[in-house]
């Protein structure tokens, strides 16, 4: 997949964080359904991001994943 395009059409906070910035926040997924989650992005631009992810997996179980661009 090409990198150079993306379409986003969620919510988002932007803002230029300082030297001491400490990031806190709390998820709550309601993973009801197959493959229903939740996830926190943190993103500079299409080619550097990083991404922690709550799924519900096929099999019930809630998992925790993560991801990130590859020139991270």
């Amino acid at each position: 997949m090409d990198s150079s395009f993306y379409v986003n059409h969620v919510p988002i906070a932007t803002f230029e964080a300082d030297q001491q910035f400490i990031f806190s926040a709390k998820l709550r997924p309601e993973c009801k359904a197959l493959y229903d989650g939740g996830a926190l992005l943190l993103y500079t631009d299409s080619s550097n991001w990083a991404k922690l992810l709550v799924e519900r997996m096929d099999d019930g179980r809630i998992m925790l994943g993560s991801s990130w661009s590859p020139t991270v």
